[in-house]
């Protein structure tokens, strides 16, 4: 009997793991096609052919899905860092790796997601905290680029990793900025930015990496392209 009822409890968090696996699934494409404020806890309990009191069960409110929507986002992030560092032991070829990556995911994504999840405050809050974690191990990690011959020695990346951090998300939502890409936003600011901190070894690899990106960008099927533009322009949202 001891047995069974712990298959039967086994079974049950087995269950209840698939049902909230599926919820953030659903959510981050809503969340990321239509913002944040557009979609309903009806609206996703209707995507999923899921009764409303189910998914309040797994998630008591919109603010807490996003939350966990968030933290799946960055804990794929994390696997990809790990997954690039067993490929190569270079921090800029990493860095630059993790940068593409995050522009190409950030392309789908409608710009109303990131203006209205500054309207959630354990949001605001979970952001400014792990963005405090992320600065000291940015440091860490680029002070190696040094020791690579990559970076310049006489740079405080004490002070140069968190005003990226800063800039970088001034520049998402910056409506200076409205009618370019997040891409070539980010290639003529932080980009220039990095390449400053840079010895010649370091800019030859920067260089050779954007040449290489903007070929792959012209290999990309003009349906995709234009589907990535419908979302990546930057648009007011205010």
């Amino acid at each position: 009997m001891l047995c069974n009822g712990k298959n039967i409890g086994m079974m049950e968090d087995i269950n209840n793991t698939e049902v909230r696996n599926n919820i953030i699934e659903a959510a981050v494409k809503a969340f990321h096609k239509d913002g944040i404020k557009a979609v309903t806890m009806d609206h996703i309990a209707h995507l999923l052919s899921m009764s409303k009191r189910t998914l309040y069960q797994v998630f008591r409110d919109k603010e807490s899905l996003l939350l966990a929507c968030i933290k799946k986002h960055q804990e794929e992030e994390r696997l990809f860092v790990e997954k690039t560092k067993c490929e190569t032991d270079n921090v800029l070829e990493i860095l630059l790796k993790f940068f593409k990556m995050s522009l190409d995911d950030v392309r789908h994504v409608n710009p109303k997601f990131f203006t209205e999840m500054r309207k959630y405050p354990n949001i605001v809050a979970y952001h400014r905290e792990v963005s405090k974690k992320h600065a000291i191990e940015g440091v860490a990690f680029m002070q190696k680029g040094i020791e690579q011959g990559i970076f310049k020695k006489n740079i405080k990346f004490e002070i140069v990793v968190p005003f990226m951090q800063s800039k970088m998300d001034t520049l998402i939502n910056n409506e200076i900025f409205e009618g370019y890409t997040i891409r070539e936003i980010f290639v003529n600011t932080i980009m220039v930015m990095l390449r400053g901190c840079c010895t010649e070894k370091g800019t030859e690899m920067i260089d050779k990496f954007i040449e290489q990106w903007n070929l792959s960008e012209q290999a990309l099927p003009a349906e995709y392209l234009k589907l990535a533009d419908s979302n990546e322009i930057r648009k007011t949202s205010r």
